[in-house]
């Protein structure tokens, strides 16, 4: 405390920690107030279109900010009303996923526990392009933007 920082750290955070916590210094007539807010991440995904070549492999990034451990919780990947990729208790989910995308899609098992849902898709195809949601209980949407390019223009196509 020599150094004049008095902050507090706590660990093992619970819903409960939630709340205003004021920092007092009698002795100078100061104090600070903090609000705690818990159990609330944004879903955070590109903010510029994410492109690729037909035939290419793609990583349509996604993460938690502030980062949050989601290997217990569900993820979902939509690109209009198809599954894309689901993830649920603990494991990629392949029964509900649609069928165009089967064998194509992965995330990122070991960086979960750091908030990373970024999907891969393998192999895109021209029926691939357009808006993808990323999904997740209680936080925001992220939205996701994929443009295709073939060797001789820039196809941008937009879902309905």
């Amino acid at each position: 405390m020599l150094s004049g920082n008095v902050s507090m750290k706590t660990f093992t955070v619970k819903l409960s920690d939630a709340g205003t916590y004021k920092c007092s210094l009698p002795a100078m007539k100061k104090e600070a107030e903090v609000e705690l807010i818990v159990g609330q991440s944004d879903v955070i995904g590109s903010d510029q279109p994410v492109k690729v070549l037909v035939s290419d492999d793609i990583i349509l990034p996604c993460h938690l900010e502030p980062p949050l451990d989601v290997t217990t919780l569900s993820v979902e990947w939509r690109r209009g009303p198809a599954l894309v990729h689901v993830y649920r208790n603990r494991r990629d989910d392949p029964v509900s996923q649609d069928q165009n995308f089967k064998g194509r899609t992965s995330l990122f098992p070991d960086e979960m526990t750091r908030g990373n849902i970024s999907l891969k898709l393998t192999n895109v195809t021209e029926q691939d392009a357009g808006n993808t949601p990323a999904l997740f209980p209680n936080c925001t949407e992220a939205l996701l933007h994929l443009l295709l390019v073939s060797t001789d223009k820039l196809k941008q196509f937009e879902m309905q």
